[in-house]
């Protein structure tokens, strides 16, 4: 339903995707782990221009799991704690 409504997001986050899982399996094989962070909608300057109206930010938030649009800190704590893993031994 949301890849109906917001194509561009979809476009966008798929090839990421893609070629996260291509190269995780390339370099998997010597213990190399590869990630990727794709947020949805995220509350910030850039994106609130597009969303003037509390009617198109609510039709928004409608297919967004969480119920709300993302933050900064949210994308912040995942690259974080993605960045952390990788510097601990194994």
């Amino acid at each position: 339903m949301a890849a109906r409504r917001f194509p561009c997001t979809v476009r966008q986050s798929t090839p990421v995707v893609g070629l996260t899982r291509a190269t995780a399996l390339q370099l998997g094989r010597h213990g190399i782990t590869v990630n990727a962070i794709c947020p949805g909608p995220i509350d910030t300057e850039m994106l609130r221009p597009a969303l003037p109206q509390s009617r198109q930010q609510a039709r928004l938030i409608r297919y967004i799991p969480a119920g709300r649009l993302g933050t900064p800190r949210d994308v912040a704590g995942v690259a974080y704690f993605l960045a952390r893993r990788m510097t601990r031994p194994s």
